[in-house]
């Protein structure tokens, strides 16, 4: 209910400025509430996503659709960093997908369907909230569960970065692996290898 300022410019069907359009047209407009959600509570800290002991690391988390608070494009996401991790991070990707699964049985390493949305060599200097400004926003259709998938591939191994993590009493939802260039680049692991 405020006023703002806006400029139309009518463009024909080559998209060239059409100066002399008189007719009508219908406007819309809606406002966004952006959304934050914490979910989970620390419980412990756990060498996943951000052990750097390893050269090749893949985690696989599952996040139910109730708690991720409805349909919306996701912009950002966060890990609360418990230990740093020893080395900077070499190609750390998150992807994200849309998935039917509630928790892990098969322990499967998903190799499809996935979108990039966070790209870098990160090194992280600080404890606590280390926020992730997608490089490609996540439209989520509020329906289906969320995987988020973190990996890094570095040539050295160091010490182990820890993030807090939360206990769900035995339900299995988050899957892990590393390795030491034994199973090529994590990204494209699959099945039950490693």
């Amino acid at each position: 209910n405020h006023p703002f300022a806006a400029a139309l410019t009518a463009l024909d069907c080559a998209g060239r400025v059409a100066s002399n359009f008189n007719g009508t047209v219908a406007l819309s407009a809606r406002e966004l509430t952006p959304l934050t959600n914490t979910i989970g509570v620390r419980y412990s800290g756990i060498g996943f996503p951000m052990g750097t002991s390893s050269q090749d690391q893949r985690t696989q988390v599952i996040y139910l659709a109730d708690e991720l608070g409805g349909a919306g494009r996701i912009l950002s996401l966060a890990l609360e960093v418990s230990s740093i991790p020893g080395l900077t991070m070499s190609n750390w990707t998150i992807r994200l997908k849309h998935t039917m699964l509630s928790q892990y049985s098969s322990y499967l390493w998903e190799d499809s369907g996935w979108t990039v949305v966070y790209r870098t060599n990160l090194t992280v200097s600080s404890y606590g909230w280390v926020t992730f400004v997608l490089q490609t926003p996540f439209d989520y259709n509020g329906a289906d569960n969320l995987m988020v998938d973190f990996s890094l591939k570095n040539a050295p191994s160091g010490s182990y970065g820890f993030c807090w993590a939360t206990y769900y009493g035995g339900v299995t939802r988050t899957l892990y692996g590393y390795a030491n260039n034994d199973y090529g680049d994590p990204l494209l692991w699959s099945g039950t290898t490693p």
